[in-house]
């Protein structure tokens, strides 16, 4: 038994247990129905249906398309308040703010946003986007962004011209783009890696020394990206906001894949740094917003703005396509991201070798993407006959919204490490509830207990192939419970994780620590 996921047996609802209800049960009570094969299905702290629950109040809506529970509200995230954007509307419905430069006809200044993202990407690119839509916003409420980047395996960052002098440049949807030639994948090996995290790190602190810009804004990873920003709030005083998307050294600590200790220190020592020169911090999961907390920065400093959803993309007509080897008739689970030690591929395929046993030969498992395990994977794959595991190179947003409009599930899977429960926010896991898509988790956390409380997927334990197994055939055997899951999965994305709506907040965020300096300034000057 593994601590925090107790071992408790369910099945889907039966036919006709929402009969009466026109909407999706969206979440209730947390009660388990009656085992289908004895096998377990893990609910995650305190117990909840796999699937749907009996509540008494199925069908139950708060307006925005998510849970009535109280402790699902869309202006608080796992019990942290979000940032209101101003001017918002909050009912059912309510869109983001118009620009600021617009808001309550008294103009916001203009900013001037560095922005240092080492692993930018652009729709077009196969990695995730939040930078891209987060400058996007930033340009729509009247800002100038300059993004900082690297060259990066599966990314685009919209340029295409020949670097001169190791970079070049040039206006991207609005947004100036400036990209070293500093080439990195997560296939390379440890040391070059790093070697090239710090090289980006003092490329970008010439920026940060002579450009002309209001505030610097850095989001890791790596956690080096905050080595710009520590230079330009000692060195020349201005703002700093670091978002934080995971927190550098506790994964690699807790994962193993560092074990120097001096190095260990020396990452403590960046992580801290990095935290005290901040003006203002960003975290994207619950466990992340703790542990900035824990290293004594204030609470009032730190805003949480999880990954969101980019229903623009997800919901609009998208052409299905489904990868050779996937038939129509097929149930289509789809695993979308990295393959790489943190994301503990493995466990795909001993569920796949599982099915493979019992004889489920109408159930697919996707995996799409690359990463320094994907060869090994492949190998293990072919040598235990797994025809029923498909891989597939990473395609861009577009194609992805035609793959996922045509899965049956989505697949959110990560190595059994503690550290990553609470302490993580999978670009994979936003894209599938934007599509609608039900999502299969195989680890607890809060992704788990959003999945549970909103009836959108399945929480299996971490390390029990025949119980992700048994999730995989219940999906294939009830393909009706499949669609009102993903009913919810649709609702949980619109009403709390809508891009649009957390972008807001992301740009009043920053637009706080331009005000807090601009203050601090008129203060000074006016003693």
């Amino acid at each position: 038994m593994r601590r925090g996921l107790p071992r408790l047996a369910g099945r889907l609802a039966p036919p006709g247990t929402h009969a009466q209800s026109q909407e999706p049960a969206c979440g209730g009570s947390r009660e388990w129905l009656p085992a289908q094969r004895g096998a377990a299905l893990a609910a995650v702290s305190g117990g909840a249906t796999v699937g749907q629950c009996r509540a008494g109040r199925v069908g139950a809506n708060d307006g925005l398309g998510g849970c009535a529970d109280p402790a699902h509200r869309a202006d608080q995230w796992h019990g942290v308040p979000l940032l209101p954007p101003d001017g918002a509307d909050s009912s059912a419905g309510g869109r983001a703010r118009p620009p600021r430069h617009a808001h309550h006809g008294v103009p916001f200044p203009a900013m001037r946003v560095l922005y240092f993202h080492q692993h930018f990407c652009t729709p077009r690119g196969a990695a995730g986007i939040r930078s891209y839509e987060m400058a996007r916003r930033l340009v729509h409420h009247g800002h100038e962004v300059t993004m900082v980047c690297g060259s990066y395996a599966g990314g685009h960052t919209g340029l295409s011209g020949d670097f001169q002098r190791g970079r070049r440049e040039g206006m991207v949807d609005g947004i100036r783009v400036i990209e070293f030639d500093l080439a990195y994948s997560n296939a390379d090996g440890f040391v070059r890696r790093s070697a090239m995290f710090f090289r980006f790190a003092l490329r970008s602190i010439g920026l940060a020394l002579t450009a002309p810009y209001d505030v610097l804004f850095a989001t890791t990873t790596p956690l080096t990206a905050g080595i710009p920003g520590i230079f330009a709030r000692w060195l020349r005083g201005k703002p700093f906001v670091f978002e934080v998307r995971d927190l550098w050294p506790e994964l690699p600590r807790a994962m193993g894949v560092i074990r120097n200790r001096a190095v260990l220190r020396a990452l403590d020592w960046l992580e801290w740094a990095s935290y005290r020169s901040a003006h203002r911090l960003i975290g994207l999961s619950p466990g992340i917003v703790e542990g900035i907390a824990r290293r004594g920065v204030p609470r009032e400093r730190i805003a949480s703005v999880p990954n969101g959803c980019d229903l623009g993309i997800f919901s609009n007509p998208a052409e299905p396509w489904r990868p050779e080897g996937v038939e129509p008739g097929h149930l289509m689970a789809v695993f979308a991201g990295t393959h790489g030690v943190a994301n503990g591929l493995d466990a795909v395929l001993e569920a796949a070798a599982v099915l493979k046993r019992r004889g489920r030969d109408d159930i697919r498992l996707v995996l799409i993407g690359q990463g320094k395990c994907k060869p090994a994977l492949i190998e293990q794959a072919r040598s235990l006959g797994l025809d029923n595991v498909v891989f597939h190179d990473p395609v861009n947003k577009a194609r992805m919204a035609g793959l996922l409009a045509s899965a049956d599930l989505g697949l959110q899977i990560l190595a059994n490490v503690p550290a990553f429960y609470y302490g993580t926010s999978p670009n994979k896991f936003f894209d599938y509830i934007a599509a609608g898509l039900p999502v299969l988790n195989n680890y607890p956390g809060w992704l788990a207990e959003l999945i549970i409380g909103h009836g959108c997927g399945f929480a299996v334990a971490p390390g029990e192939p025949a119980a992700f197994a048994d999730a995989l055939e219940q999906a294939a055997d009830q393909r009706d419970r499949l669609a009102e899951m993903g009913a919810c999965a649709k609702a949980l994305a619109a009403g709390q994780f809508d891009r649009e709506r957390l972008a807001d907040r992301f740009v009043e965020w920053l637009e706080g620590a331009f005000e807090g300096k601009r203050v601090e300034v008129r203060t000074r000057d006016a003693g």
